[in-house]
């Protein structure tokens, strides 16, 4: 009896006016037309998944770049927590820089187009035609104790009580540099406020003070010849205090200003 049953039922056929009835007759006239695809067990096949999988991982792999970049400013676009008008103002920093470099860097490379430059060697230059660079000596203790002593009892002190205030001021002046800048400005703060110190010209005070050419050099040779210390070595102010440069092309004396 239930086989009769089934061999009399009639197969369902699906309602074109309902919404999946709707949806099967556009699939099947878009397989006709070749614009879909069907999969082997009968659905369709969403061809808008490989997209959407693309525009996910292009965001993901954006924001990656944007939160661990070294560029400067590119963090801070789309770093969470911050203002819109800030990651905004950050966006517009990043995008002018870009746009900067950019022209720069088709403008020389126009430049370079345009005039090619040429490297050639000039086999005729001697090594004894390279100009000797320039040597420094620069003493332990650049200054002497006598005339440190002279110009703190009579000059600075006037042989007053107390004169001897000025000595490790005048003897930090011939090592000044950057390291001890700020330690002889305070030194200078904490002397005596007198008229002598007040207008005395500390550049000519250091050249007064300091170690002797002299009693620098015992002698002095170059190129196998004796040459006259003092008149090869010139006083030089340097980051290491005062010094004496050999072949230098600019140095200091105490009439420069």
């Amino acid at each position: 009896m239930e086989q009769t049953k089934y061999k009399n039922q009639q197969p369902t056929v699906p309602d074109v006016d309902r919404p999946h009835g709707k949806r099967l007759t556009k699939t099947m006239k878009a397989i006709k037309k070749g614009k879909s695809k069907v999969s082997p067990n009968g659905k369709p096949k969403a061809s808008f998944n490989t997209l959407r999988l693309f525009r996910r991982s292009f965001i993901f792999q954006t924001k990656e770049f944007f939160d661990n970049s070294t560029l400067h400013g590119v963090r801070y676009i789309a770093e969470e927590g911050r203002p819109f008008f800030e990651r905004f103002m950050w966006f517009c920093f990043v995008a002018f820089g870009f746009i900067a470099a950019v022209v720069i860097i088709f403008s020389l490379w126009e430049k370079f187009q345009t005039n090619p430059t040429i490297t050639g060697l000039d086999t005729d230059f001697h090594n004894q035609q390279v100009i000797f660079p320039t040597v420094l000596v620069c003493p332990t203790s650049p200054f002497d104790e006598e005339a440190v002593r002279l110009e703190a009892y009579q000059n600075l002190g006037g042989y007053e009580q107390g004169s001897e205030v000025y000595e490790p001021f005048l003897k930090l002046l011939t090592q000044l540099s950057y390291d001890n800048i700020r330690e002889v400005a305070a030194m200078l703060s904490d002397m005596p406020s007198t008229p002598t110190v007040r207008t005395s010209n500390l550049r000519e005070i250091v050249f007064r003070v300091a170690v002797r050419c002299n009693d620098t050099f015992a002698s002095c040779r170059y190129k196998d010849e004796d040459i006259e210390c003092c008149e090869m070595f010139k006083p030089m102010y340097t980051e290491h205090g005062f010094c004496y440069a050999f072949n230098a092309r600019y140095t200091n004396n105490k009439q420069v200003e």
